[in-house]
């Protein structure tokens, strides 16, 4: 249905004339269509719950189909472990879900890829709302409403001690915090502070923790390569400053402070400022007779750090179609109609709450200026790894936020902390594809050396023999990185290197077997003998390479050395060879290799093995220069070892792989 102009970006005197018109026509569907329901999955405390309740009767006017909101009482207290249910059982009882930030990596793939019905540019979203809505580069979840790290405070304190406009940066904020709260302390208010923010060690603290790693430039939880890198002198700076908060501005026990109890304390008046997301905004519009009313309360953007850099961590909600829904198309459209240019300004007019349209922002802000607040704090908005770690996000930021809080209750020296905590992120770091380039390389050239043309029980007293050699070209077009994704949203090993391997298989009878093939890009070549005695090539398409899965691979760069003059990178890795090929999408690629062995044979005789390697990659071009790998342990009824040297660098060596195994 993407001729329907609902889904086009329009003016809206326009829009509702072309909504009806498609009335008239495909949406309604031909005579004696059987009537159906569309249901939705929301928070049931959240506004937006009002939101999509009130927008029913406006879509079944123009639509002429009835949208119900899921009663499930599960949903307020576990909507995430409800959402998994349905879509795990492929349940189309649900059309459309209501998807917060953390859970689009989680969840992605059970959605409709909305990438070709986006009602407006990418451009007129706020980057961090688009990006975080990506899975594999395809647009999973439609960006609805922002959320993020606001920065609250007293209006009428900042006036009554003489400050015209809120702090802008950190400095200013601590200045104005000590300030206000002397004078309030000396007025008889005894135990009122300055600044409270998120202290327990919850998830609100990761976002609080990043929020001030990145506005000190220390960067985000993720390098450009995609890897941990908190262990900077921006953090350490971020962090000795919260640490000076501790008993002076922000209470002695702010540690032991949920976001919710920081949030009651300020709206009860006992602090200046407040750092929490759009939660204190609705309660303040509901009027819920706090001490605190929206009359005398500011938002403003978080405060910049020493380089002029602020940040708020992204935590807004977006809707997905489900890919089970037997009304998929219609279900868009109610995406669309929420998410779309009526809805979002919809959300803003009636709703005064900040849609992720950035582009609305303009005409939002001459009628209320606080959208001139929401602008400024999520155009600069930071995004968790949640949609790259997927379920590895709650380990990973578990790991950040409980050494986050033991820097800060200790008081120490940020630094030493800071190491352990980057290893800590390390250990609980499962990457999806950010991987050196040239990663997997011994672990295929032992694996194809082995699989492509012995059967499962003829693999004891194997022996294996390998010689191989790496040409590489294109050197000065080479990315990063060693994958990237395709047009179906799959990572694909970049094809400028041609892996040759040359060798001997000698099986339980000692009949030698010869063994060439030769890897370019996605293309392999096995030579082969036909019945003549002659050598010929097969010639294989392996097709895309599959999404690498989160749990097979643990990897930390140990260092950097020089090799016959080339400067590289040191990286320690570890592989889970079961795990890899456990995963469904390997599974399908290695069934499509045709090797006469099935993945779960395969999985079940390397069950104990292991396998490390040490990897050298070029600081300038990122190509591997040397590899050396290590594995062992259990191959079927036997044993195996296996050890590999690849380099590109040092004069004569070439890959030598020995791989017995025995009984």
């Amino acid at each position: 249905m993407k001729g329907m102009g609902i889904r086009i970006t329009c003016k809206p005197g326009i829009l509702w004339a072309l909504a009806s018109i498609a009335l008239l026509g495909s949406v309604i569907g031909p005579a004696g269509a059987q009537p159906y329901v569309l249901r939705v999955a929301a928070d049931p405390d959240s506004p937006l719950a009002t939101v999509i309740d009130q927008a029913r009767a406006r879509f079944y006017e123009v639509y002429g189909v009835e949208v119900e909101l899921m009663e499930l009482p599960e949903l307020a207290v576990n909507r995430l472990g409800v959402y998994r249910r349905y879509l795990e059982a492929a349940s189309p009882e649900i059309d459309l879900y209501q998807v917060d930030a953390p859970w689009v990596g989680i969840l992605g793939e059970h959605f409709v890829d909305m990438s070709d019905i986006i009602p407006t540019a990418p451009e007129n979203y706020f980057r961090a709302a688009f990006q975080n809505s990506l899975v594999g580069g395809r647009l999973m979840v439609l960006p609805w409403v922002m959320n993020g790290g606001l920065l609250y405070y007293r209006a009428d304190l900042l006036e009554r001690y003489g400050y015209p406009a809120p702090p802008g940066s950190w400095d200013e904020l601590e200045e104005m915090a000590y300030a206000i709260q002397d004078g309030e302390r000396e007025a008889g208010a005894t135990r009122f502070w300055g600044f409270l923010w998120p202290g327990a060690e919850t998830e609100e603290l990761s976002e609080t923790a990043l929020e001030w790693q990145a506005s000190h430039g220390g960067g985000t939880l993720l390098d450009d390569y995609g890897v941990p890198r908190v262990d900077n002198p921006g953090m350490a700076a971020a962090l000795e400053r919260a640490q000076s908060w501790i008993g002076t501005i922000s209470p002695d026990d702010i540690l032991g402070m949920s976001a919710a109890d920081a949030r009651a304390a300020w709206l009860r008046g006992e602090a200046a400022f407040l750092r929490d997301d759009l939660t204190t905004y609705l309660l303040l519009q509901s009027d819920g007779g706090h001490t605190v009313s929206r009359e005398v309360a500011g938002i403003a953007p978080l405060p910049t750090g020493p380089t002029g850099v602020r940040a708020s961590t992204y935590d807004g909600w977006g809707l997905a179609v489900s890919a089970y829904s037997e009304h998929r198309e219609m279900a868009i459209e109610l995406a669309l109609f929420l998410a779309g240019y009526w809805g979002e300004r919809r959300l803003a007019v009636d709703y005064r709450l900040p849609p992720a349209m950035s582009s609305l922002y303009p005409n939002l802000e001459a009628a209320d200026p606080t959208f001139a607040s929401f602008r400024a704090a999520f155009e600069n908005a930071v995004t968790r790894p949640s949609t790259t770690l997927a379920d590895g996000y709650e380990g990973f930021s578990a790991a950040y936020r409980s050494e986050v809080w033991d820097i800060l209750s200790s008081g120490a020296d940020p630094g030493p902390a800071l190491t352990r905590l980057q290893d800590a992120m390390i250990a609980s770091w499962a990457p999806t594809g950010m991987l050196p380039y040239g990663l997997e390389m011994g672990d295929y050239i032992f694996l194809r050396g082995v699989g492509d043309s012995i059967a499962a029980g003829e693999l004891a007293g194997l022996e294996v023999h390998l010689s191989g050699e790496i040409e590489i070209s294109g050197v000065g077009d080479m990315p990063d990185v060693g994958y990237r994704w395709d047009a179906e949203g799959e990572l694909e090993l970049i094809p400028q290197m041609a892996i040759r391997l040359n060798g001997t298989m000698f099986n339980e009878t000692g009949t030698a077997e010869p063994l060439n093939i030769v890897l370019i890009g996605r293309t392999m070549y096995r030579q082969t003998t036909n019945d003549e005695g002659e050598a010929e090539w097969d010639v294989f398409e392996l097709g895309p390479y599959p999404t690498l899965p989160q749990e097979a691979f643990y990897i930390i760069r140990e260092g950097e050395e020089v090799i016959n003059g080339v400067r590289t990178f040191r990286y320690r890795v570890a592989i889970n060879p079961v795990v890899l090929l456990g995963n469904p999408a390997v599974a399908r690629w290695i069934t499509a290799w045709e090797i006469g062995l099935e993945p779960e044979a395969l999985a079940l005789l390397i069950q104990d093995s292991q396998v490390t390697a040490t990897l050298w990659v070029g600081v300038d071009d990122h190509i591997p220069y040397r590899i050396e790998l290590d594995a062992s342990g259990g191959f079927g009824s036997g044993n195996f070892s296996l050890n590999a040297i690849v380099s590109t660098v040092e004069p004569g060596l070439r890959t030598e792989i020995y791989a017995p195994v025995s009984e």
